[in-house]
């Protein structure tokens, strides 16, 4: 296995524990934290589908860290500023990458002959 290819697999990994822990685990932790959790989570979740993207889709490879990368900064000075219309339209923005990112992931799916677990790791 190459080095790049083994990189490739550790930000797979990363991704799928991060919305693990996102679905699974943060849902547990005490209310006082949620906000920070929840913050910490997405913005990490953002981050490393970009990554993944970057390193898996061609056509998008730099675009979609800068993206995600554009959504988060935005999203942080809305927040810390108050501009409550830029959060909401940014709500519906995140969206849209969201989306963006599981049509994406379910394109490479479609595309591979043999599916695997290997394949779907990949994907994610």
């Amino acid at each position: 296995m190459s080095k790049h290819h083994s990189r490739d697999n550790l930000w797979n990994i990363i991704l799928v524990v991060e919305v693990f822990v996102l679905v699974f685990v943060a849902g547990f932790l005490p209310d006082r934290w949620n906000l920070v959790v929840y913050g910490i989570l997405y913005t990490s979740v953002y981050i490393t589908s970009a990554i993944v993207i970057s390193t898996s889709a061609e056509r998008y490879r730099n675009n979609a860290f800068y993206i995600a990368a554009g959504l988060i900064l935005l999203e942080w000075v809305a927040s810390t500023l108050e501009f409550d219309y830029l959060e909401e339209t940014l709500s519906v923005t995140k969206i849209m990458f969201f989306l963006f990112i599981v049509v994406l992931f379910i394109a490479q799916l479609i595309k591979a002959k043999h599916v695997s677990e290997k394949i779907i790791l990949k994907a994610t």
